[in-house]
């Protein structure tokens, strides 16, 4: 699909708003939950694997899929979402320096 128009603090941000404090969230709900990231951008499955592959690959989350037990687990739970905003201005200043 090519480059996706969303940092991937800009992923963890809506995945924090809504499931702030659980550690593992299944994939089929951050697709179809109201408010949720696949909701919000209207997401089909393939593009929100690509999103949270974006997330893995900072080292914030990881995408756990056997056995039918598809879940995203994040790092750092009790992260909130303001810090993930604040993480992702902080990226946007660096890539500007």
């Amino acid at each position: 699909m090519g480059h996706l128009p969303f940092n991937p603090w800009i992923t963890l941000a809506l995945i924090q708003k809504k499931h702030c404090g659980i550690d593992e969230i299944q994939l089929k709900d951050l697709l179809l939950t109201p408010e949720s990231i696949g909701k919000a951008f209207n997401l089909d499955s393939i593009t929100l694997l690509e999103v949270l592959r974006n997330l893995e690959k900072l080292g914030e989350a990881k995408i756990i899929r056997t056995a039918g037990l598809d879940v995203v687990r994040i790092k750092h739970p009790k992260q909130q979402y303001i810090d993930c905003v604040q993480k992702y201005y902080e990226s946007i200043a660096n890539e500007r320096a």
